[in-house]
């Protein structure tokens, strides 16, 4: 990576609310949040990363759906991407055409794409492959995220994924930093990863070192991130790489000091953090 092209005084950096800071909030109340508390978009999850976690299928539920596109009409730019699409074994790619109409209804520009229990690489390949084409008819970027309890445990498996599926050309990937810092991925790694392969990164913090199982590392992920600044993860050193003009989603769940301090407080206070991140290093 060009380190010429990180993030520079000359360019305001973009925030968007990741639907996990919020996830109780249906998609048009999250958007209300995010410009209530200063965010530049919003990502929409529409189809959950695991059985029995919350989203909102808001292509099938015509009344919420209209509730959101109102809010389109009036903040266009609102939404960056949508979520999650997961690559298990006997993937179709076909019934995920609705998702995709509907992020491209909302103004998305990305998809978020994790990888299930597939356990031949080649095969996931394909799949993610399959999935690129369809998501390029809608105009989305595939991002690929890895996570270190999946098939794509790390930056370096994800770009070899990428390269097996034919490079397609919106195939991107997604760091998220509390994944970065539990994987076998070095800050090398992510310096090393070509821009053209980032359209955003997820941003959190969590405490310093690496739980000692899986289910540990999985459990903080999902219901015990920190706000950036409070733990271990070297997150200027994550910014020191971050290509410019590629937007940060603030992905900062807990599962008790969210709901006790409030959505809107737990918001802007992440955003916040993130802010002050960013403007200590650019300065």
């Amino acid at each position: 990576m060009d380190t010429t092209n990180t993030i520079s005084k000359k360019i305001r950096q973009r925030y968007s609310l990741a639907h996990l800071t919020a996830l109780p909030l249906p998609p048009h109340e999250l958007i209300d949040l995010a410009i209530a508390t200063g965010y530049d978009h919003v990502g929409v999850r529409l189809l959950p990363p695991a059985p029995g976690i919350a989203a909102y299928p808001i292509m099938d539920e015509p009344l919420m759906l209209k509730e959101v596109m109102a809010r389109v009409d009036e903040h266009p730019q609102m939404v960056w991407d949508i979520e999650v699409i997961r690559l298990m074994p006997g993937f179709q790619v076909n019934t995920f055409e609705s998702a995709l109409a509907c992020g491209q209804a909302m103004g998305a520009r990305a998809v978020l794409v994790s990888a299930g229990p597939v356990e031949d690489p080649f095969e996931l390949a394909h799949y993610f492959s399959d999935f690129c084409e369809l998501a390029g008819k809608w105009g989305l970027t595939a991002n690929l995220e890895f996570m270190p309890w999946t098939p794509v445990p790390d930056l370096l498996t994800a770009h070899a994924l990428i390269k097996t599926a034919g490079r397609p050309s919106n195939a991107r990937i997604l760091a998220d930093t509390i994944h970065v810092e539990r994987s076998r991925t070095t800050l090398k790694d992510w310096a090393e990863l070509p821009a053209s392969l980032i359209d955003y990164v997820q941003f959190c913090d969590a405490p310093a070192g690496v739980p000692d199982t899986l289910e540990e590392i999985l459990r903080q992920a999902r219901y015990e991130r920190l706000l950036p600044g409070e733990g271990g993860i070297d997150l200027q050193g994550f910014l020191r790489h971050l290509p410019i003009g590629r937007p940060i989603a603030v992905e900062c769940w807990h599962h008790l000091r969210t709901p006790a301090l409030g959505f809107e407080a737990w918001a802007r206070q992440a955003l916040q953090a993130t802010q002050h991140l960013v403007h200590t290093f650019s300065h």
